[in-house]
């Protein structure tokens, strides 16, 4: 696992370009969930210098309108401006590769901007899916993933009360009728019908962690895991479930943050499963990139540095149990032998 994790790292890294990563070779443009996202894995497997670099440089990057505080949805190498608008869900998770960063305040920044922003939804309390500043066009769905980052950076910046009123209003009216799943519209499909998709879940039961209900994150997951979103047959996850169809699509995205909020909830029969689906059914042996879905085989460096973040929860579990269960055993032997003081 070292050696792919090793191999793997240095393809990331070839996806970047002056001031971050590009999305993908195919779409050779700047993304800030793209960054953000990527950024946040190599802290999480213990690069925080390089993190905390790219995440400075890219803050700084054309991609940054520094008179709004918000990042463009996307920009080139040519430090022109291809998609003009402020997303919400890109905007959040690059708020929080900066907090993770240590850069609070720019974070703080950003969602306060993206809070007094257009984005914002007063009557409901949730976000929309972006606005342009210059055209004025409006993207009016309220997605439910950009309410899920919006909540996470908030909860990284210590404000619990607005993670918590954004929560509160997705579970009144973003939830199937008997309660079980956060539900989302497709709006890639003509038919605009009502789905549950598996990345939705996954992250939302992560923020219930966050905010301390434990409890709503285990009856999510597993529900999730009683589902037609499990596919027992390959201990993967699929991408989405409505009224007519199941898409049996398995996602690196999506089965990554399954493998997350799997370890955190000790679900670790199924994660272990997860581990080596992603690694059968999704990697590139060749190009030793993650494909982007099982019918996809585009490499974006996001998606495969949330792979190997999955993959390494197996081993750094273990290291703790071992580390806790030698401590356990160091205090045991010295109040048997030596006594307490």
């Amino acid at each position: 696992m070292k050696s792919l994790t090793k191999q793997t790292l240095q393809k990331i890294r070839r996806f970047k370009v002056e001031s971050g990563f590009v999305h993908s070779k195919e779409h050779v443009v700047f993304c800030p969930q793209v960054n953000g996202l990527t950024n946040i894995c190599l802290a999480g497997l213990g690069f925080e210098e390089e993190s905390k670099k790219n995440t400075l440089n890219f803050l700084n990057s054309c991609s940054f309108n520094t008179s709004r505080n918000l990042f463009h949805r996307e920009t080139d190498s040519s430090r022109k401006i291809v998609v003009s608008a402020f997303n919400t869900c890109k905007n959040s998770v690059f708020a929080l590769a900066l907090a993770i960063n240590g850069f609070e305040q720019q974070a703080k920044e950003i969602m306060e901007s993206l809070w007094e922003s257009p984005a914002h939804d007063r009557k409901t309390d949730l976000f929309i899916g972006e606005f342009d500043p210059f055209t004025g066009e409006v993207n009016p769905v309220i997605f439910v993933q950009s309410n899920l980052w919006v909540s996470w950076a908030f909860l990284a910046l210590g404000d619990n009360q607005k993670a918590k009123t954004i929560m509160a209003s997705l579970e009144k009216i973003k939830k199937t009728k008997d309660n079980s799943f956060f539900v989302s519209r497709d709006f890639r499909k003509t038919d605009n019908e009502e789905r549950v998709f598996i990345d939705d879940q996954a992250i939302a039961a992560l923020v219930f962690i966050k905010l301390g209900e434990r409890q709503k994150a285990e009856r999510l997951i597993q529900s999730v895991i009683n589902s037609h979103l499990h596919d027992v047959k390959t201990g993967l996850f699929n991408s989405s479930f409505s009224d007519s169809d199941v898409d049996t699509t398995k996602s690196t995205y999506k089965n990554s943050f399954m493998a997350f909020a799997l370890a955190k909830l000790g679900f670790f029969n199924e994660l272990k499963r997860v581990q080596e689906g992603l690694v059968r059914d999704l990697y590139d042996v060749n190009e030793r990139l993650f494909n982007q879905t099982t019918n996809d085989r585009t490499k974006v460096p996001d998606n495969s540095a949330l792979a190997l973040v999955a993959l390494e929860l197996r081993s750094s579990l273990v290291e703790t149990q071992i580390n806790n269960c030698k401590e356990v055993m160091k205090n045991e032997w010295i109040t048997k032998n030596l006594g307490s003081r």
